[in-house]
């Protein structure tokens, strides 16, 4: 289970880096076209946002893998060994708790989404591309934020805060 995990998580990070390269094409050529040639894009500025939202949704769940998030210094710093790992297992808790909730309140939205289109992006493609294409990234990258929750949640207690290494 832990190489399955450990694969899923190299291919998002290979999927982050690939989307986040996309992000910055998309945006430069955008503001060459704009600024150079005169002639913007319809489609740019969609796609950009398409793709930046992926790349955050899909992004999060490695993050908490690593444990790479932002957290309260001062809380992390606490003498107590026993504090440092509850509050890292609370921590952990209160990500799979929100995106839970995120994940199933997006999927609320993705019937709805079908219903709009991206314009941008359908004019320049000549067919239709649905906004859920866009929804979709919240659910999916949910899941796997849920997903990496959860394998921090069951690590064994000695594994469980990584800032505890050298305090046994």
């Amino acid at each position: 289970m832990k190489s399955l995990l450990s694969a899923i998580d190299r291919l998002l990070i290979v999927i982050v880096g690939i989307l986040l390269v996309a992000v910055l094409a998309v945006v430069s050529l955008q503001v060459v076209m704009r600024y150079v040639f005169n002639a913007p894009t319809v489609w740019s500025e969609e796609l950009a946002t398409l793709l930046f939202v992926w790349f955050v949704m899909l992004g999060i769940g490695p993050v908490l893998k690593h444990q790479e998030h932002i957290k309260v210094e001062v809380l992390t710093e606490l003498p107590s060994i026993w504090l440092k790992r509850l509050l890292h297992l609370l921590g952990n808790l209160v990500f799979i708790i929100v995106f839970a909730v995120l994940g199933y309140y997006a999927l609320q939205l993705l019937p709805s989404a079908d219903r709009q289109l991206m314009s941008g992006l359908s004019m320049a493609l000549g067919a239709n591309v649905q906004m859920s294409v866009l929804y979709w990234a919240v659910p999916i990258g949910s899941a796997f934020v849920i997903l990496f929750g959860l394998e921090k949640l069951f690590e064994p207690a000695h594994n469980s805060a990584p800032e505890l290494d050298g305090e046994r």
